[in-house]
């Protein structure tokens, strides 16, 4: 019996990302908070207990920039406590499975090109297909 082919790859597809499809996230965004990144909660986290802190001690701006830029370099050092980390990734976190404060091995799989295919844009706005 000869193979049949289920599903094309979808390389250029403008909701792969790193083999991870974006559509369900793209379709509802923020519903699935475990596909989060972990280290950007952490983050979210102690900055909004930082500003409620900032708050009660009536703190002026500038005392609570200087007091969260120290804080601030402490928390990228704890980025790489994530057990998912791998260095090289662009952003503030530095991690290659971010995007969009989303953790891409979180997210499912791209099935290849499926009914919600979308080719890429290019630089110029053309769209480029293998």
């Amino acid at each position: 019996m000869p193979a049949r082919f289920h599903h094309l790859p979808a390389a250029a597809c403008a909701l792969n990302a790193s083999g991870r499809c974006l559509y369900p996230e793209r379709l509802n965004p923020g519903l699935e908070q475990g596909w989060r990144c972990v280290v950007w909660l952490r983050w979210e986290a102690d900055f909004d207990a930082f500003l409620h802190r900032a708050e009660a001690f009536d703190l002026d701006e500038e005392a609570a920039g200087l007091l969260w830029a120290k804080r601030q370099a402490r928390l990228l050092a704890t980025a790489r406590s994530c057990p998912d980390f791998v260095p090289g990734g662009e952003g503030p976190v530095g991690c290659r499975r971010g995007r969009d404060m989303l953790c891409l091995d979180k997210l499912p799989a791209c099935p290849g090109r499926c009914e919600h295919y979308r080719p890429a844009r290019g630089d110029e706005g053309e769209t480029h297909e293998p």
